[in-house]
């Protein structure tokens, strides 16, 4: 009998190290770990390139701090299909973009799956859509 509970015990710590594994390439972990080195790269306008993670696509997203350009912080986003989103981010988007980077990753599971509901509305945007459809941003082919 004792032998059994040695395998359970077995199965479960390989369970427990591979649940950590699939987190720190695909999941949680890995997402917070991409959301901490963008944000320190935003909030000093320092150039840095990035293939995120994007769990909800599973799939990479490259982002990139170009750097200060006419006082603002020139950012770049990889557009799902054929192009990116360039923004120049002043001291209130600059603020936005590092509130939706974080609350995208605040937003993935441990495992790696998202805890997002995705909705849209024309008549009254959230903030960040303003940015991404406002001057500051524009989609480049």
């Amino acid at each position: 009998m004792k032998w059994f509970f040695r395998i359970l015990v077995v199965l479960i710590v390989l369970a427990g190290i591979g649940a950590v594994g699939i987190s720190y390439f695909f999941g949680s972990l890995r997402v917070q770990r991409e959301a901490v080195a963008y944000i320190g790269a935003l909030e000093t306008c320092a150039p840095f390139e990035q293939q995120a993670w994007a769990p909800i696509l599973r799939g990479s997203m490259k982002r990139t701090v170009v750097g200060t350009d006419g006082g603002s912080c020139i950012v770049t986003i990889e557009a799902f299909g054929s192009g990116q989103m360039r923004c120049a981010l002043d001291g209130d988007a600059m603020e936005l973009m590092i509130r939706y980077v974080q609350d995208g990753a605040d937003t993935v599971t441990f495992l790696g799956g998202q805890t997002v509901s995705l909705r849209y509305s024309s008549e009254n945007p959230d903030p960040v859509t303003e940015l991404f459809n406002g001057p500051n941003c524009v989609l480049e082919q």
